[in-house]
């Protein structure tokens, strides 16, 4: 399989008081990990999403909360605090971002999405309550109800919302006010079919990208949710486990964090083996890319996030 001749390179950074102390760094650059005060630790970052300003929004799971940084790694401010009560986040494990700023949250361990505001403030919930569980907040199965959400993201007209039900294996998509449209997917091996989906992203022609973490694939579907395409990669290059998944704005490349195997690895929109990354990087999760074509991953295991410039 050829591989077309693209790098990742080191991000130039002016600003190295906000970069942390750099050992090993190859081609790759460390951002928001050295702590300054409590608002700027992270715990276990999952999912990613950047605004139009290209400001970068962090899932911080283990913290119970999301992060806003600057594109230069300025700490700006943080959405939502641990919790179970309207606003507060329970290991949120992605996030996206509307055009106006509108934050949504893939409340995971409370099974729902929530949507907050330009400035942080809690707007509504996503998801009817379904079988009251001690301990796991509301799940179920049902129509419009979640088990473990573990991806959000926009139609391009942001007239829907979709979501990876993750523990009922599925994806449910909503209208822009939260109402339920359809869903598609079962549990299974089969083209079409899924186990665990992690991220999903879309295209700027509404295919959704869907992270098919235990099928260790990734899978393509319509906006409707037929299914178009599997991408599972090749020779030393197939997935293993992935969770997170982005597609740049031109829709020429789709980057993912292969977790299992500890990489960030990039095909075409096709499926074609483009280039990996596999410097120091402890079980990457969630990915997104800006528009200066910097691939934003978090660095999970190692609980800080790591910018890669993508240079064709």
């Amino acid at each position: 399989m050829s591989k077309v001749p693209v790098n990742f390179t080191p991000v130039s950074h002016p600003h190295q008081d906000v970069v942390c102390e750099e050992k090993n760094l190859g081609h790759r650059a460390k951002f928001f990990a050295t702590a300054r005060d409590n608002n700027t630790d992270f715990c276990y970052p999952f999912g990613l999403a950047v605004d139009r300003n290209d400001n970068i929004y962090i899932a911080d799971a283990g913290n119970g909360r999301i992060q806003v940084y600057h594109q230069s790694g300025y700490y700006l401010r943080t959405i939502g605090e641990s919790g179970r009560d309207k606003g507060e986040l329970f290991c949120p494990r992605d996030v996206a971002v509307t055009e106006l700023g509108k934050v949504l949250v893939a409340d995971s361990g409370n099974h729902r999405i929530q949507v907050f505001d330009s400035s942080g403030e809690f707007v509504q919930i996503i998801g009817r309550q379904g079988i009251s569980a001690a301990l796991l907040g509301n799940q179920g199965s049902g129509q419009g109800v979640f088990h473990t959400p573990c991806g959000v993201a926009l139609s391009t007209d942001e007239d829907y919302i979709i979501v990876a039900d993750r523990g009922n294996h599925r994806v449910q998509v909503f209208t822009a006010d939260g109402q339920f449209s359809h869903m598609f997917g079962s549990q299974g091996k089969r083209p079409g079919e899924m186990c665990e989906p992690w991220g999903v992203a879309v295209t700027p022609d509404d295919h959704i990208v869907l992270a098919d973490n235990r099928n260790n694939r990734l899978q393509v579907f319509t906006l409707d949710g037929d299914f178009v395409r599997t991408i599972e990669g090749e020779g030393d290059f197939l997935l293993n486990g992935p969770s997170g998944v982005a597609v740049s704005n031109d829709g020429s490349y789709i980057a993912c964090s292969d977790t299992g195997n500890n990489r960030v690895v990039v095909f075409t929109l096709m499926g074609l083996y483009v280039d990996s990354y596999t410097g120091s990087i402890g079980l990457p999760r969630g990915v997104t890319i800006d528009s200066m074509s910097r691939v934003i991953v978090a660095d999970t295991a190692n609980s800080h996030i790591q910018c890669l410039y993508w240079k064709a």
